[in-house]
């Protein structure tokens, strides 16, 4: 009887440890794959969002201050990146909406929509100077001189944003390296991107699977730009010519241009490698645990049954 007791609580217990902790499982598994793999592209849930003041970050340690005064959230690491998300910012015809300087922490800037900046190549919805382990993620950047300013800065993720510079310019890169941009609406009108002394990549580093025009396809996905007129023979989406651009002797080139915009793409998965727990099994560790924990269970059963049977 004794036994029978001890293995009825047990039971119970694990139950119990094994209900709790799937809910956590549930809730962060819903959370990854919303923010990581479904990128809405073109479509800044602005309903949820706050005005916010313009953003100036300098330094590590200016992270750090800005968590405190409520501006990100996050750590600054790998699996938990400074996040700026969900703000409308404003310029006011002056300075950039958000400028970070001299960072190395990792940080993500998600789902923000940035206006009205001032006239200038070095002032944009989003500049960036002497800063690395950046992820500028589903972001909309309209009616200003420049979308973003990318100066000295490396290891750059752009995904998922839109920007719309109707009389002006779309990107500007200088100096930089390690630059990845794709799936990303670029339409300035003089000009899409600026780009000088730089290593870039315009194309996804996998191939996707999405469906466009209700049909399915796998490739390398590149960026919509508006400067972009060459034609989709085989109606996958991807034009047939590269789009390239030229800076002097230099040729940089999106070797997979999407001949529509974004929106018009439903990704199947496979574009979150590049972003921070984008490809990790959402509570790896979690499921580690209830695996450990139901083998302690029945070992634990069977010696005390074990134990009950003898004489």
């Amino acid at each position: 009887m004794k036994a029978k007791k001890k293995i009825k609580k047990i039971i119970v217990i694990s139950l119990g440890i094994i209900f709790f902790l799937s809910t956590i499982i549930t809730s962060d598994f819903n959370f990854t794959v919303e923010r990581n793999d479904k990128y809405s592209l073109e479509s800044v849930n602005l309903e949820f969002s706050k005005v916010s003041g313009k953003i100036h970050i300098v330094g590590d340690s200016g992270w750090a201050d800005a968590e405190i005064a409520g501006i990100c959230t996050g750590n600054g690491t790998y699996t938990n990146p400074y996040l700026i998300e969900d703000l409308e910012i404003d310029a006011g015809g002056v300075g950039s909406c958000i400028w970070i300087e001299n960072s190395s922490n990792y940080f993500m800037i998600l789902n923000c929509s940035l206006t009205n900046t001032e006239d200038s190549l070095t002032e944009a919805g989003i500049t960036l100077y002497n800063v690395s382990n950046g992820y500028i993620i589903n972001n909309t950047l309209y009616n200003s001189y420049l979308g973003f300013y990318l100066y000295i800065s490396n290891n750059i993720t752009i995904i998922g944003n839109s920007i719309k510079m109707p009389h002006t310019f779309g990107i500007n890169i200088v100096n930089c390296d390690n630059i990845l941009a794709y799936l990303n609406n670029i339409r300035g009108s003089s000009w899409d991107l600026f780009f000088q002394d730089s290593t870039y990549r315009f194309y996804s580093e996998k191939e996707i699977n999405y469906t466009y025009n209700d049909e399915g396809f796998t490739s390398y996905l590149g960026n919509y730009w508006r400067g972009y007129t060459y034609l989709d023979n085989n109606n996958d989406g991807i034009g047939d010519t590269p789009h390239i651009f030229y800076d002097g002797t230099p040729t940089y080139v999106d070797y997979y241009p999407l001949i529509t915009p974004t929106e018009n793409y439903e990704l199947n998965g496979g574009a979150s490698e590049e972003i921070p727990n984008g490809g990790a099994i959402p509570g790896y560790n979690l499921f580690l645990l209830l695996g450990i924990l139901s083998i302690v269970s029945i070992l634990i059963i069977k010696r005390i049954k074990s134990k009950s049977q003898q004489p």
